[in-house]
């Protein structure tokens, strides 16, 4: 990009004048439109320089050779006495393009004390000077970033690209230094400043703005100041002249973001020396509140745009060598970088040094140090938040019962876990150099952790009981009865209560049967089934709120014996229940159809009833062999799908006939028959329109 400058034939690389003759006469010739003083009758030939007038900080407590101040409002800064002893040509003032430079007789001295530009007389009748002089330094430095805004917009059109929305920085310094010049010119003792900023304060949202955008100017700047040698000589020149006290041009780039939190210093400044009863006392209160939510604001938007920039580049620098390539979507405008640094680790044989590691708002990452700017190669496969436990050594050793083949650590350093869970997990251990950081990133991890849970939280979580169960409940199953106000859990000693409605409790003991496996609700039939012992019973439901644990168990009716498990589900409409015995192949699957109105009149058979078998409520809708097996049955509509170590299997219930729920054919699903065996086998299936979810192991797998 060449550099162009404003006015015929000054800004080309042709151009027979010197780079520094350019600059000075474009800076005058060719001002923003709108932005001129009134013409001068005068024919003083136009000034060849103008003067920068600039405030001497970097930050709103130091100066900006790095020497700390104190007290800001106990002695001019550096650049309030260089401007102390400058004197402004007299065309000078006539020709350039700063509002802020008019009725300057009226004012004081730039640079001097409040005490030393006013009569004696005036001071010596007021006794708060230290107000007065916090007043004056929060005008004159107004009036200097004023100046100094104003000299940026009339540089090239490139800086309007660094600096964003100067223009809306300049009206806003333009209005609060106008009104603030006034206030000073009528009253020697300013008596009320509160009011102007009162006014004003609430607009300062391009300070924001502008602060979210500030890395991207800064990048802007360094980027055009490497491939542009023009433009490399102009910012040096720039910065050439006694006058500009050697301040760089991206040295302006913090200036908007500076003068913020400048102004919410001197701001409490004036409001320290102001008495409890003075009417600014209560309008200052009320800016300085604002200002700092100002602040907030643009430190959060700042913080999000370095943390942006920073996956841009990780996104082109990461490199995965002997990792398994990750799709981070680093671009992604919902990506978030919450917190990075620095971790060392020390695995022996040359695995010694320091890591980067990077939290994102998904993932943990971590990379080999790196300070070249080149390739970031990636160290171990990023680490899903959901799927990420992290641990001091201490609670590590605890939970693994591996204090005894630790070694102390001596050297000072604060070691953290890292567990990846699942089968391509592994446990990564990490130093952090002091014990705040290892409590930091502790603090970090488990905050979005919690944040991503209930980000993919879609039901409610509800305490079943505010005590733990008993322990020799050894609870196995639970089904939901009614409405979902009462909980039905299967035990090893038999079926247990819980009532919702009142105040959580320890369930109450409602059947005395052994081993319950499964239980299950037949919602129409008001029938609650149960498996004990490899046998299938049903039991009415409201003989399960009677006192005596054995009334329930007269009422029960046998439905079937030597079943492994058994499945509740509706096909072509009606409600069935599958009994399986998988103990030996092949396996027999039994699909039993309720008659709901003969259950309800004969659920009060005697506790005989349950061992004669021979149960006239139930008719077998289908019985039949499979040769595999079976491990689970799922309801598809007209289908049964059986779950085995070969995968899901489909059964048409009509033919009988059995084919396998992926197809065959499709090569993209080979890695999942691959899989298949006893390592992996298939534990539940669901349905969502046209599509199904696929459970192996713990591992779910999604086909249409």
């Amino acid at each position: 990009m060449d550099l162009e400058m404003p006015g015929p034939k000054q800004g080309g690389r042709n151009s027979p004048h010197t780079p520094q003759e350019t600059r000075d006469t474009a800076l005058v010739a060719a001002p923003k439109a709108g932005r001129l003083s009134e013409p001068s009758t005068d024919d003083a030939p136009l000034p060849s320089r103008v003067s920068n007038l600039t405030t001497d900080f970097d930050s709103p407590t130091r100066s900006r050779g790095g020497e700390y101040i104190e007290n800001p409002i106990s002695r001019p800064s550096m650049g309030q006495q260089a401007r102390s002893n400058t004197k402004l040509e007299p065309d000078l003032r006539k020709t350039l393009p700063n509002q802020n430079l008019r009725n300057t007789s009226a004012m004081p001295e730039t640079g001097a004390l409040w005490i030393d530009s006013v009569p004696p007389g005036i001071v010596a009748s007021v006794s708060e000077k230290r107000r007065q002089e916090a007043i004056n330094e929060l005008i004159e430095t107004e009036r200097d970033f004023l100046q100094d805004m104003e000299y940026m917009r009339d540089l090239p059109q490139f800086i309007e690209q660094v600096f964003w929305n100067l223009e809306e920085i300049i009206t806003i310094s333009t209005r609060l230094s106008d009104a603030l010049n006034k206030r000073q010119e009528s009253q020697a003792a300013v008596e009320r400043i509160g009011d102007i900023y009162v006014d004003v304060v609430k607009d300062f949202e391009p300070f924001v703005r502008y602060g979210g955008h500030q890395m991207y100017g800064e990048l802007e700047f360094e980027k055009e100041k490497t491939s542009n040698p023009a433009f490399a000589q102009f910012v040096e020149e720039t910065q050439g002249p006694p006058r500009s006290r050697k301040l760089e041009l991206n040295g302006y780039l913090t200036k908007p973001s500076t003068r913020l939190a400048r102004c919410s210093l001197l701001l409490e400044s004036v409001h320290k020396y102001t008495s409890d009863h003075h009417p600014d006392k209560v309008p200052l209160e009320q800016v300085i509140q604002i200002t700092r939510g100002f602040l907030k604001r643009l430190s959060k938007e700042s913080g999000k745009t370095e943390g942006r920039l920073t996956l841009l580049q990780l996104d082109q620098q990461l490199v995965f060598p002997d990792v398994e390539r990750v799709d981070l979507r680093l671009r992604d405008e919902s990506r978030r970088l919450l917190h990075k640094g620095t971790l060392k680790r020390r695995g022996g044989r040359g695995d010694n040094g320091d890591l980067q590691v990077f939290l994102l708002d998904q993932v943990l990452l971590t990379v080999e140090a790196n300070t070249d700017h080149g390739p970031l190669y990636v160290y171990k496969r990023p680490i899903p938040l959901e799927l990420l436990v992290v641990e001091t050594q201490e609670e590590y050793t605890s939970r693994t019962s591996l204090s005894n083949e630790l070694e102390p650590d001596n050297r000072r350093e604060y070691p953290i876990n890292f567990t990846y869970l699942g089968r391509k997990g592994y446990v990564l251990e990490l130093w952090a150099s002091t014990a705040v950081g290892r409590k930091e990133w502790l603090e970090k991890i488990n905050k979005q952790q919690e944040v991503v849970r209930k980000r993919s939280m879609k039901l409610d979580t509800v305490s079943l009981s505010e005590e733990p169960l008993l322990w020799w409940m050894k609870l196995s199953c639970a089904v939901p009865l009614g409405d979902g106000h009462r909980i039905a859990y299967g035990a090893e000693s038999g079926v247990f209560l819980t009532d919702l409605r009142g105040r959580p409790g320890l369930p109450r003991w409602a059947l005395t049967l052994p081993d319950v496996k499964q239980v299950d609700v037949l919602a129409d039939c008001e029938l609650l089934v149960v498996l004990s012992q490899r046998s299938v019973m049903t039991i009415p439901l409201d003989s399960l709120d009677a006192p005596d644990r054995t009334v329930g168990l007269k009422r029960a009716k046998k439905v079937a014996s030597n079943t492994s498990f058994f499945k509740i589900g509706t096909h072509l409409g009606r409600t069935l229940l599958c009994v399986v015995n998988a103990r030996a192949l092949p396996s027999t699957i039994k699909l039993l159809e309720p008659n709901a109105q003969a259950i309800r009149a004969k659920n009060k058979s005697s506790f005989r009833s349950l061992f004669l078998g021979g149960n006239s409520t139930f008719r077998v809708f289908k019985e039949f062999d499979i040769p595999v097996k079976a491990t689970s049955v799922h309801f598809l509509g007209a289908k049964l799908c059986v779950g085995c170590a070969e995968g899901f299997q489909i059964v048409d219930l009509d033919t009988l006939d059995i084919k396998p729920l992926l197809d065959p054919a499709d090569s993209a699903l080979e890695f999942v028959r691959m899989g298949l065996g006893h390592n992996t086998p298939p534990t539940a299936i669901y349905r969502n329109g046209d599509e199904f979810l696929l459970c192996y192991d713990g591992e779910f797998r999604k086909t249409t």
